[in-house]
């Protein structure tokens, strides 16, 4: 075997460090929504902020296939900088919208419009007090910074295995995040 210098592995320091819940700063890179019976689903892919790498989260070791926190002599969570979530991209759990709720059922339409005027839509407000919900479209949040709310969720494959994912459950306003243009999404986009 030839001997490399200076190429080492620690697996403390240089494991494979998952994408783990939090809140972390980033832009919407991709939008897509689908009709399923009389809604309207939204999806989007949330790409991970340069900023991230100012947050302190926790390092994860692999203990017989699980992630774990690591933890210090002391029993202290061991942290460090998030430099490994820059670009990383995280698709949301559905949005949905119902379009023409039934009576008393408009309860069903509060996360879509919670959702999105967290990214900056702004839903017109009828002389009755009433916010018009309208659909949102690819160029109203595409490129868009928010603090995005990232958790597991379990799901069963086609197999029949049961698989754990993150996914964008929420997302806040990211005072300071500054819109991406076209060429920083780097895709083709409407806009």
């Amino acid at each position: 075997m030839k001997t490399l210098e200076n190429t080492t592995f620690n697996e403390s320091t240089d494991a494979f460090q998952p994408i783990v819940a939090g809140t972390y700063p980033a832009h919407i890179t991709s939008f897509e929504s689908r009709e399923i019976n009389d809604s309207v689903v939204f999806n989007m892919t949330f790409k991970v902020a340069d900023k991230v790498g100012d947050m302190e989260v926790p390092v994860y070791q692999n203990i017989d296939g699980k992630y774990e926190p690591t933890t210090d002599e002391k029993g202290e969570a061991v942290t460090r900088k998030a430099t490994h979530l820059i670009g990383k991209e995280v698709r949301s759990a559905g949005v949905w919208l119902t379009p023409s709720p039934k009576e008393g059922e408009g309860w069903k339409n509060r996360k879509y419009k919670e959702f999105f005027e967290n990214l900056g839509v702004n839903f017109p407000t009828d002389d009755n007090g009433n916010i018009q919900l309208g659909q949102v479209e690819e160029e109203d949040v595409l490129g868009f910074p928010c603090l995005a709310k990232v958790g597991e969720q379990s799901f069963t494959n086609k197999e029949g295995e049961e698989k754990t994912t993150m996914r964008v459950f929420s997302c806040y306003p990211w005072t300071g995040g500054q819109k991406l243009s076209e060429d920083e999404i780097g895709e083709d986009v409407p806009f």
